[in-house]
């Protein structure tokens, strides 16, 4: 099935900010205003990694209280791509659950997981019932040993659950205190859930259906319109709800819309491009753009879970060679041009990284970005100067290891000083270089990790932004410099 195709495909891309056992809190940090200004920078050597490991933890201990004990533990896909771990994902954020996380390498699967999980697919969740129910310490933060290791132990109170709607239908039950999501005994949710199951699969037939050398044109313009007679009929389901939306049944998010944003999100940015579609018809279906509109305001969606822009652009032809390949052979011409498209859109959306964009202005996003590049410098600074990537392929990658740590050191120690203003002193470091050799190597590096940063794979799409922006504009003061 498609399905299954696609849970089998998406570890295909590398990992640019590596592969770790996170414990997380669904909850976003105190919003405090920042400042975003290109302030005036010195010229000289940044702080280490261990002085910048010590200012990140001063940061944080000023900017956000200790973090709650997991009361779940999710298993997904590692570049953050699969649909079904997207929903389990957003409910946990909806939910304000506190969670911890593996992913899980879907090419490699351990065998540790691979016993765990009868099917051998994620998402799935492990319910710490001994914590839930309060039968054991709530100190115990249960992510202290190997993460793999610790995850496939058998452990008392703890039970498994695997598939999407299944561990929907189960967070609802163990956590009854929080809103519910999946309502299978109301009329409208199954109505709702019908009728957004015949626009998945309409799209996805007619999204691919350029592979098919067998499909005529008239096939295809007949998939198109059976597509858009779908959005269509969503469109007026949006728009009879009885409380008139802006959500699939009202006013307020269910599993309606927690089991569909995956596709729509996808389809946003991905179908214009390789399509030529637009899901909301030019503003036309103005359910659906309110339905858009409503979500990107909806803060468990948008500060941690929602692909942006730029990341699916990005990825859109990896996708497109997956999914329109049709097989002994290969690529058709319409398929082939579709990638040249998507390529040439990602390009052209990277000029826009110093750009203000639509994320609220939050120092948690800062701090997010700084963590990332902190805790994971080796695999960033070893990813954008792999002379031989596996992925983006077409991303010019840089050569002088030394010159990309240095600027990933200036860009961290920005990020905490000019986004937290730690003290009230801020000062904003551009790199010293030997050579314009260097200076040239430190500019391509802090612009390749901008290109390579993927949302959600390697963190949220507000800290992305800041981090890209960041990353930019301390490669334009370098070059504004150089003599």
């Amino acid at each position: 099935s498609s399905n299954r195709i696609f849970r089998s495909s998406i570890h295909r891309a590398s990992l640019l900010f590596g592969r770790r056992q996170q414990t997380l809190s669904s909850t976003a940090s105190a919003e405090i205003s920042i400042t975003t200004k290109n302030e005036e920078r010195t010229v000289g050597l940044p702080p280490t990694w261990e002085d910048l490991t010590s200012t990140l933890e001063k940061v944080k201990v000023s900017s956000e209280s200790s973090s709650p004990t997991p009361l779940v533990t999710l298993y997904r896909d590692t570049n953050g791509w699969c649909p079904f771990c997207e929903r389990v994902w957003l409910a946990l954020h909806i939910k304000n659950i506190p969670y911890q996380e593996v992913l899980v390498n879907l090419q490699d699967k351990p065998a540790w997981f691979l016993a765990m999980v009868p099917t051998g697919l994620v998402p799935a969740v492990l319910f710490h019932d001994d914590l839930i129910n309060n039968e054991s310490s709530s100190s115990e933060k249960g992510n202290d040993d190997d993460d793999e290791d610790k995850a496939a132990k058998a452990q008392p109170g703890r039970r498994l659950v695997w598939e999407s709607l299944d561990i929907m239908k189960e967070l609802d039950k163990s956590f009854p205190d929080t809103p519910r999501l999946v309502q299978e005994d109301n009329a409208d949710y199954m109505e709702a859930r019908s009728i957004a199951t015949s626009m998945t699969t309409a799209g996805f037939q007619y999204a691919y259906a350029g592979k098919n050398k067998t499909l005529t044109e008239e096939d295809k313009a007949s998939k198109k319109d059976e597509f858009n007679a779908a959005l269509d009929k969503f469109d007026e389901f949006l728009g009879q709800n009885k409380d008139a939306g802006p959500f699939a049944l009202g006013s307020s998010v269910s599993g309606i819309d927690v089991e569909i944003v995956p596709v729509l999100e996808r389809w946003r940015y991905q179908m214009p491009i390789t399509n030529g579609m637009d899901i909301t018809d030019g503003g036309r279906r103005k359910c659906i753009q309110r339905w858009y509109d409503a979500m990107d305001q909806f803060e468990p969606y948008i500060n941690r879970v929602k692909g942006d822009e730029y990341s699916w652009t990005a990825v859109a032809a990896f996708f497109v060679r997956i999914f329109g390949n049709s097989g002994e052979d290969g690529l058709t011409d319409e398929m082939q041009e579709a990638i040249n498209r998507a390529e040439a859109a990602a390009d052209a959306l990277t000029k826009k990284f110093t750009q203000p964009d639509e994320y609220p202005i939050n120092t948690s996003f800062a701090i997010e970005a700084a963590s990332k590049i902190i805790a994971n410098h080796k695999a960033i600074v070893s990813d954008c100067t792999n002379a031989e990537p596996k992925s983006q392929k077409e991303v010019t990658r840089a050569n002088d290891a030394h010159a990309a740590d240095m600027v990933l050191r200036a860009v961290a120690n920005n990020l905490l000083m000019q986004q937290t203003q730690l003290n009230g002193d801020s000062v904003l470091i551009s790199p010293k270089f030997d050579s314009a050799d260097q200076s040239k190597d430190a500019i391509l590096s802090a612009r390749t990790v901008a290109t390579r940063l993927c949302v959600p794979r390697d963190m949220g799409g507000p800290a992305a932004s800041v981090l890209r922006r960041e990353l930019v504009q301390t490669a334009d003061y370098i070059e504004k410099t150089l003599v």
